[in-house]
């Protein structure tokens, strides 16, 4: 996924790496979207700032810009290849699709309203030369225990695990004079106290993490219950959270492509409820399509599996926005 901004003079380009890294690199971020007016001598049209502006604050971005489908499963897992988990990654690899979905959001409702104001604010005739607006998506996270972070699940859930993705809305101002640029900004400022003075909840999106790259975001404690889970916590430590024994049967010859989606892994496991008198086994039909993996259903007490050598992480993320000064 590339994403584009709406620059006044045309779209951006962005590196590979920046749109589909998973989170773990700087620190500083990554600028998912950028929009830029400049008033000139003559002025600009009002109708146009308005219009570049609305288009920055209503558009629908499909973030975060790391999620991605992995395809080939090797050197995902951290640590020595040996063992159950590297036995299996091997059977597994090119059997199945981990299918990351990013979410479709549009800036929240008080970030919109907040942007068109600060627009309405910064006019020409008050000192106005530039505005410069971005959308920044930070570049590395911290993955968290849900229980310990707070959260709670469905009793029959897997254990899960929480990183927050703070989004920073940056609404830059450049003025013909320093006065003129401390007066807009302290002005700026004091509107974004009123109207969102703290981070906002924006949108929640379950992703399917390498192992290797959970594991380095991971604090020491969730580091370490997460190691026990699977299994790595010395011999005799019993592997509970892939359960690398129900995906012995993906291996077996003959089984076609299987797709992992991530939102299926959000879903409760069910009671068994037994079969009517001659109906076939729920588990008989295939859940994806042309899949033959067993089906997702009341009637089994199963759901999705995280696939071996991944950590499902729930990303919850918040936006705040911030004023600044920018050369005009």
């Amino acid at each position: 996924m590339t994403p584009h901004s709406d620059w006044t003079d045309g779209p951006r380009t962005f590196r590979d790496e920046d749109a589909s890294r998973v989170p773990g690199g700087t620190a500083l971020g990554v600028v998912v979207d950028r929009a830029d007016v400049k008033f000139g001598r003559r002025g600009i049209d009002a109708g146009r700032t308005e219009a570049t502006l609305g288009r920055f604050s209503s558009k629908v971005r499909r973030l975060p810009t790391f999620a991605r489908t992995y395809t080939s499963h090797e050197a995902v897992a951290h640590g020595a290849p040996g063992g159950a988990l590297g036995r299996i990654m091997r059977s597994l690899d090119g059997k199945f699709v981990v299918a990351n979905r990013p979410c479709s959001a549009s800036l929240p409702s008080s970030v919109r309203d907040a942007i068109m104001q600060l627009q309405a604010l910064c006019r020409p005739e008050v000192g106005a030369r530039r505005i410069s607006i971005t959308l920044a998506e930070p570049g590395s996270v911290v993955i968290r225990h849900a229980d310990r972070a707070g959260a709670s699940g469905h009793a029959s859930s897997p254990p899960g695990f929480l990183a927050l993705l703070p989004y920073e809305v940056s609404f830059a101002i450049g003025a013909n004079s320093s006065a003129n640029a401390d007066s807009l900004i302290e002005a700026a400022r004091t509107l974004i106290e009123s109207l969102v003075p703290d981070e906002v909840d924006w949108f929640n999106v379950g992703l399917c993490i390498p192992d290797r790259d959970a594991l380095e975001q991971m604090t020491g404690e969730a580091a370490l219950f997460y190691r026990g889970i699977t299994g790595r916590l010395g011999a005799g430590t019993p592997e509970r959270y892939w359960h690398l024994d129900a995906w012995e049967q993906y291996t077996e010859p003959g089984r076609m492509h299987g797709f992992v989606v991530p939102e299926f892994l959000r879903l409760p496991q069910y009671s068994p409820e037994p079969p009517a008198q001659g109906e076939p086994r729920a588990d008989a039909a295939p859940s994806y399509g042309s899949s033959l993996w067993p089906a997702l259903t009341k009637r089994l007490v199963k759901r999705a599996l995280i696939p071996p050598g991944y950590c499902f992480v729930e990303f919850c993320a918040r936006v705040s926005v911030r004023v600044c000064a920018v050369d005009a």
